[in-house]
């Protein structure tokens, strides 16, 4: 058992989701839609699975144990959950419709674009979460709570629905 063990530790996996993202923009860099698709339901997975983990287990305690503090209430962060999932299903949909497109290249651009706002959000929601909820949460709980909220966090990604994506095609799959 870490005896230090601190909720700062979740700053890990934002590390991993970012680097899943940019997996999925490198796939539609390469014209790698099927890639690029797959690469995407697994970052939605992911975070959709770390959403659940905050409003479920996080902010319940962050809210009566912290107190809300300015500029990161609870309605904030679950307010930009809902953007991300907006976000990511607009990508759904959009990375079919820019392989469809009568220039695939130009449609990409504007794809990226959209990327560059949902990235924004994703960079202030981390560092709410670094700087406020994640030190609060490691202040107001026991080495116990936390190790318990590891060991959630742990069953929701251990899941059989957050594991179930498809083998990655490694061979450029870009002129289908």
């Amino acid at each position: 058992m870490n005896f230090t063990r601190s909720l700062m530790e979740l700053l890990d996996h934002h590390k991993q989701m970012d680097e899943m993202f940019l997996g999925h923009q490198e796939a539609l860099m390469g014209l790698e839609w099927d890639r690029a698709e797959i690469l995407l339901e697994q970052f939605r997975r992911t975070i959709e699975v770390h959403i659940h983990f905050e409003e479920a287990h996080l902010l319940p305690l962050y809210k009566d144990r912290a107190g809300e503090r300015p500029g990161a209430a609870v309605t904030l962060f679950v307010g930009e959950h809902k953007k991300i999932k907006q976000f990511l299903a607009r990508f759904t949909r959009q990375v079919r419709s820019v392989q469809d497109a009568e220039n695939p290249r130009r449609a990409l651009l504007s794809l990226f674009d959209q990327h560059t706002m949902f990235k924004h959000l994703m960079e202030h929601h981390d560092l709410r979460e670094r700087n406020v909820l994640y030190p609060c949460l490691d202040e107001v709980t026991t080495l116990p709570e936390r190790e318990s909220l590891f060991q959630a966090l742990s069953r929701l990604t251990d899941s059989p629905e957050v594991q179930a994506t498809p083998p990655i095609a490694t061979s450029n799959q870009g002129n289908r």
